[in-house]
């Protein structure tokens, strides 16, 4: 086991500095961590908290304070996630009743994971407290979809954004294939689910259904790629991976670099040959099955759709 904060790779000055802020007591008593889902905001989040309350300085990651932090059981740690798609407004009651508490350790945190889910009543409900906090006490606001936050509310915040993570992080954190690191876009959590089986599957499911579109590939890969439909993540995944691989298509085109499939690239290749026109409505109709499929619109019908639009796209 060893401090959490040391677990985020890619992020060091942001890390270096709120270590130093705890060690100075310069810590602000409310922070918005915006950026990107999977690039380690909570663990850093939490990885504060370690600082804040361990009794050794640096905080030593192995002590019951520590572990409890990690397994979220701290009782100086409130932690908060949306019920449901809300963060609703019994949830900031809980938050000012753990605040009326007395005191224990050195510090009280307050991490509010997915913070944009804070409904406006349960926003205006902790505005007093953001603006006013009792000492010792601090707020981490979590969030990928930072503008969704109510103004009032991040004008009482110190707001640190986070980067996705660069490759070379990646690559010290996973054992993943490069196809699977290119198209994560430095997002841990998207990573773990392209290391599931059933994404690979469905990643060489979307590239045969590509290759119907060229009449010289006589399949019927749909039947397969029907059968993942039913499970909207996975159709989600399928409308992805189709996006990068026609951006990839138009790479080989005109050889670009860095191919996200570049281990299907002569099965891509041939796609190359089409008109710049033509792959450019191939995008626009890979980005109209996402939008489709968040319109709950019927799944299999947005993929015959693309089918229809897009025959034969070659010369």
């Amino acid at each position: 086991m060893a401090r959490l904060i040391d677990k985020v790779l890619g992020h060091d000055d942001i890390a270096k500095g709120l270590v130093q802020s705890v060690r100075t007591k310069n810590l602000a008593s409310a922070y918005i961590f915006s950026g990107p889902t999977g690039v380690g905001k909570k663990i850093i989040a939490l990885g504060v908290a370690q600082e804040l309350l361990c009794e050794k300085i640096p905080a030593c990651g192995i002590c019951p304070s520590c572990s409890k932090i990690e397994n979220f059981q701290h009782e100086e740690v409130k932690f908060i996630e949306p019920d449901g798609l809300q963060i609703k407004i019994q949830q900031a009651r809980e938050i000012l009743n753990f605040l009326s508490l007395q005191k224990l350790g050195r510090a009280r945190i307050i991490i509010l994971n997915d913070a944009h889910s804070l409904n406006p009543q349960s926003a205006n409900l902790l505005l007093k407290t953001l603006e006013d906090p009792p000492a010792d006490t601090h707020f981490f606001l979590i969030t990928h979809l930072e503008k969704s936050i109510l103004p009032t509310i991040r004008s009482r915040t110190q707001i640190i954004r986070f980067p996705v993570l660069d490759r070379k992080s990646v690559k010290k954190l996973t054992s993943a294939a490069d196809w699977m690191i290119t198209a994560s876009q430095g997002r841990m959590d998207i990573l773990e689910q392209f290391q599931d089986t059933k994404h690979e599957e469905v990643r060489i499911f979307v590239l045969e259904f590509l290759e119907y579109l060229n009449e010289k590939f006589v399949r019927e890969p749909f039947v397969k790629l029907k059968e993942r439909l039913e499970d909207k993540e996975l159709a989600l995944f399928a409308s992805l991976i189709l996006q990068q691989m026609v951006r990839d298509i138009y790479f080989l085109k005109y050889d670009l670099h860095p191919l996200i499939h570049a281990d299907l690239a002569d099965r891509l290749k041939v796609f190359a040959e089409a008109s710049d026109e033509k792959i450019m409505a191939l995008f626009q109709n890979a980005f109209e099955i996402e939008r489709n499929l968040f319109s709950n619109t019927d799944r299999n019908l947005v993929f015959e759709n693309f089918l229809l639009q897009n025959q034969k796209i070659l010369p």
